[in-house]
This record gives structure tokens, C-alpha cells and sequence, in this order.
């Protein structure tokens, strides 16, 4: 423990000079559920159902800590401290690192915010910058009821990161994002890394909103490909209903195992009920088709979800999300002798029916919804 408490501390001094200077926020959220997994069986055989304890479904489990102090007439100088944990386990998300979801420095006026640190992406469904998370009813949460393994996320986590967001008039939001180092390769040649580009745009105008991302890591020296996104979305709020329309084309992705092209689709509606708010969605990955070993690997998949969300106060939230995934193609629970078939575990992960209960507690000023976490 004396690491830890060392590293604590040495956070804690980083922070001083905003604990006397400027508003500090202490926060966090914890999301613990349970998750029932039942798998169709691969050629026959069963993988059979599972039961286990599952945190981060919907919040991140995170204990936060950011301050702000005012420079001069609209203009402010903050920081973000965010660490990640398991709820299940109490144990750190990531081995070693003791703030992995985000740590800034921001610098911020009456209609723009610059960061600089450890940043999540503009498509990652997480963090403060994320535009993605309102083009899905699920907001990025619950497995590939939120997207997972169906929508690409070529950035997600970035080190070494700077982002510029406006707001030049009412309802209108523009990003841009850039990380020098994606992954803390730290070759010595700037080209020999991995740099992440993000472009985002928002528009919000009555009921409507509408978003467009861009997003491109280049493959460095890793011989890997690079990897490109486009995702486009539009809501419209009706009154209780609001509908959700999104699409997504990506190039260059790793998608189960083999680099190809996809296209991503999504239509769900969200509808309050009895106090609470109902979720559903109907998701889409069509493959582009790419020669492996004299073979065709086209994987497809098809996601139908339905959830329901209750507050039981302002911090606190009961979940429960039931999804029914279903592979076909090199995806398909049955080998095809004529395709190159994805892993045993990718099959089974697009073969399965998932049901998801839990609840969601926060604590002061918290948090980013979506993106599940583990």
C-alpha cells in the first residue's frame, strides 16, 4: 500500500495551488450489476450460460477530483484528476495507473475549452469531450447494447493529448483533438508513433440534434493499418419519444481479428415510463469481405436491445437492459466451409442473449453517462 499512498500524495501536491486558490470538487460514481450470458453453441458446442458480477455497465466506476480557479474576466485555469477502479474487486482498471480515465489541465472562456493530458475520445462514449454518446438510446453502456463490437473506436484512451472545443454561436459545437503518442510507444521519430485525429461538429436546434465525428490513428511503425471513422447521427424529440438514427462507416479496423472496412448501423427509440425511461435500439455491422488464406472473412451482426432506466433519487439509478446478438457470415455459429470464420470467442460473443441488472449511485458533481468500462 505504501506506493499507493505515496502516489496519492504526490497528487494531492500536484493539486495544491487550486486547494487554496480555486474551487475544488471531490467526486465519483460506482456501477455494480449482475450480467446472465446465455450462448449459443459453436459448431455444436455449448459454451454454456454464465453469471457474473460486472461494474462500469453503464457509469464508469471513478473516483474524480478537478478544480478551477479564474484567471481574469472569462477566463478560468482547471484541472481533471480521474482513476478508475473495479467495483467488484476494489482493485485499479488499469495496473499502474492511478488516473486512467482522464488527467488534464483545461484553459477555458465564455465559448471555448482547451485540454491537455490523458483524454478520451471524441467517439469513445466516455469523458467530457465525448460526442458520441447522445447518437445511441443506450448511451455507449451495456455491452453491444451500447455499440460495443458493432460501432468502431479507433482512439479511445489517448496520452499525450490536446483538444480545442467551440461554441461560436447558440447550439452549435465544434472539436478538434490530437494526441502525439496514442499508446506511450515513445519512439524517438515523431512518424514511428501512433497519433490519433478527431474533427467533431454538433448541432442542437428545438427537438433536433444532429453530430458528425471524425476519427484517424495513424499506424506508425507497428505496420498496423490506418484506422478511420466517420459517424454521423440525429435525434429528434417528439415530446415523450425520441428517436435516434445513426451511421457509421469505418476503414482500416480491427474487426474480430482481420483489418477490413465495415459499415455500422443504428435505429432506437427512448420513451419515459412509469417514472423511469425506456430504452430499445436495433443495431447493424455489415463487413466488407477480405481474402484470408484463400478464404472470404464478411462478418455481420445484429443487435436488438431493450433496457429500462429508474431513478430512485437524484445520485442513485436501477438498470436493467436485456440484448438478443445474433452473427452470421463469418460470424455464424456454424462454421461455413467456404468462409474464413472469426475466433470461438468472437462467435460466441455474436451469439449470445444478455440480460443486465444493477445499479448506479453518484456522488457531487458527477458524472459523463455511457461507455461501459471493463
Amino acid at each position: 500500500m505504501q506506493p499507493l499512498r505515496l502516489t496519492l500524495a504526490a497528487a494531492a501536491a500536484l493539486a495544491s495551488p487550486f486547494l487554496f486558490a480555486a474551487d475544488v470538487t471531490l467526486y465519483g460514481s460506482i456501477d455494480t450489476g449482475l450480467r446472465l450470458a446465455d450462448y449459443s453453441s459453436i459448431d455444436g458446442r455449448d459454451p454454456g450460460t454464465t453469471l457474473a458480477m460486472e461494474g462500469g455497465q453503464y457509469y464508469s466506476n471513478l473516483i474524480g477530483l478537478k478544480g478551477e480557479e479564474k484567471l481574469s474576466d472569462g477566463v478560468s485555469l482547471g484541472f481533471v484528476l480521474e482513476g478508475l477502479f473495479n467495483s467488484d474487486t476494489g482493485s485499479l482498471y488499469e495496473e499502474g495507473r492511478l488516473f486512467g480515465n482522464q488527467a488534464m489541465l483545461t484553459l477555458s472562456g465564455d465559448k471555448w475549452t482547451a485540454a491537455f493530458g490523458r483524454l478520451q475520445a471524441l467517439a469513445s462514449t466516455l469523458g467530457q469531450f465525448d460526442m458520441a454518446a447522445g447518437m445511441d438510446p443506450f448511451e455507449g453502456g451495456w455491452a453491444e447494447a451500447g455499440g460495443s463490437d458493432l460501432f468502431a473506436n479507433p482512439g479511445l484512451s489517448l496520452n499525450n493529448a490536446v483538444v480545442g472545443r467551440f461554441t461560436p454561436v447558440t447550439g452549435l459545437t465544434l472539436s478538434a483533438m490530437y494526441s502525439l503518442d496514442v499508446k506511450e510507444a515513445n519512439e524517438p521519430v515523431y512518424g514511428d508513433n501512433r497519433h490519433y485525429t478527431g474533427l467533431g461538429a454538433n448541432y442542437a436546434v428545438g427537438g433536433l440534434t444532429a453530430g458528425v465525428i471524425f476519427e484517424s490513428v495513424s499506424k506508425g511503425r507497428t505496420g498496423q493499418a490506418t484506422d478511420n471513422m466517420v459517424k454521423a447521427g440525429i435525434t429528434y424529440d417528439f415530446g415523450p419519444v425520441k428517436a435516434y438514427a445513426t451511421y457509421a462507416y469505418s476503414e482500416g479496423h480491427d474487426w474480430y481479428g482481420q483489418t477490413l472496412d465495415a459499415q455500422s448501423y443504428l435505429v432506437g427509440l427512448t420513451a419515459p415510463a412509469a417514472g423511469g425511461l425506456v430504452r430499445t435500439s436495433l443495431q447493424w455491422l455489415v463487413g466488407k469481405a477480405v481474402q484470408v488464406e484463400n478464404k472470404t472473412f464478411e462478418p455481420s451482426r445484429f443487435v436488438a436491445s431493450v433496457g429500462y432506466t429508474y431513478p430512485v433519487s437524484q445520485r442513485t439509478l436501477l438498470w436493467a437492459v436485456f440484448s438478443c446478438s445474433t452473427g452470421s457470415g463469418s460470424l455464424d455459429k456454424d462454421t461455413d466451409a467456404s468462409k474464413a470464420m472469426a475466433s470461438d470467442e468472437s462467435r460466441e460473443q455474436a451469439n449470445r442473449r444478455m440480460i443486465n441488472i444493477g445499479v448506479s449511485r453518484t456522488a457531487s458533481e458527477c458524472c459523463e453517462t455511457g461507455g461501459e468500462i471493463g
